[in-house]
């Protein structure tokens, strides 16, 4: 009996699976293959009227987009969309499992019978959920819903779309590796500033202590001129744009620079 019932399950589980299915799409000019995977026809939860009561609907993913698709067995007439040119958008109501409702833009292609979002999380929605209920204003029917049944979706998408796995999971550590190069550069940056400041401080509290008047300090020009040989009329002291020393502006002369060491210089000009 426990056998009987492990098989039921197992052939369940593998008639949940294939409901969904693979398809591929070859341009022969770029000579580039498209893959992806759609859901079997689900029909509205309520039949429309005439002329869309026998229409239908598959959810699909695209293995080289973010978002997904729905496309139609009539072609979609939505009310309250925005015009465009060439295309359609509309904010559908959507709602995965028991999850609070979201809404999320859709466009359609003037003609198309499909509807399509490139919204990132859609994606992760259709493969991380049980269900998708999805509201779509109908002319002439109301609000119109979809409940599309995502059951082995995941399972589907590993197998489908495996080179499209592998390279998420390559930009997704490209994107890691970059930030941490960038928190590291940014830490670095920070600390070469504060490195610098402090330098700084330390310069200016020492050039204060010695010549506590600093541009107008007596003391200041007799060590000057006792330094390089020639007197300094001071304009005034700053802070150099490098910790190397205090920048001293003379008069019709050379500057001097007080360096960290307590000796003074000549600044070349």
């Amino acid at each position: 009996m426990r056998s009987l019932i492990t098989i039921a399950m197992m052939v369940l589980s593998i008639s949940a699976q294939a409901e969904w299915r693979q398809w591929s799409s070859e341009d022969p000019m770029n000579d580039t293959v498209r893959k992806g995977m759609a859901s079997a026809l689900t029909a509205s939860m309520k039949m429309m009227s005439f002329p869309y009561q026998d229409t239908k609907a598959v959810l699909g993913v695209s293995c080289d987009d973010t978002g997904a698709y729905m496309r139609f067995t009539n072609s979609p007439n939505l009310s309250g969309d925005t015009t465009h040119d060439g295309y359609n958008s509309i904010r559908l109501r959507v709602r995965k499992d028991n999850d609070q409702v979201r809404g999320i833009k859709f466009v359609q292609n003037w003609g198309s019978d499909q509807l399509s979002t490139t919204f990132p999380p859609m994606r992760n929605i259709v493969l991380e959920g049980q269900t998708l209920l999805v509201e779509i204003p109908w002319h002439g029917q109301g609000k119109v819903h979809f409940k599309f049944d995502l059951t082995g979706s995941s399972d589907m998408y590993k197998r489908t779309c495996h080179e499209r796995i592998l390279q998420d999971k390559a930009n997704a550590e490209k994107r890691a590796k970059d930030s941490a190069r960038r928190e590291k550069e940014q830490a670095e940056e920070a600390k070469r500033l504060k490195d610098l400041a402090d330098k700084r401080a330390a310069l200016n509290s020492a050039f204060t202590a010695k010549y506590p008047r600093r541009s107008s300090s007596p003391r200041l020009a007799q060590d000057i001129k006792a330094a390089t040989g020639t007197p300094c009329r001071i304009r005034y002291t700053a802070s150099s744009i490098s910790p190397e020393g205090i920048v001293i502006a003379c008069k019709g002369s050379q500057d001097r620079l007080w360096k960290t060491d307590g000796n003074i210089v000549t600044l070349s000009r």
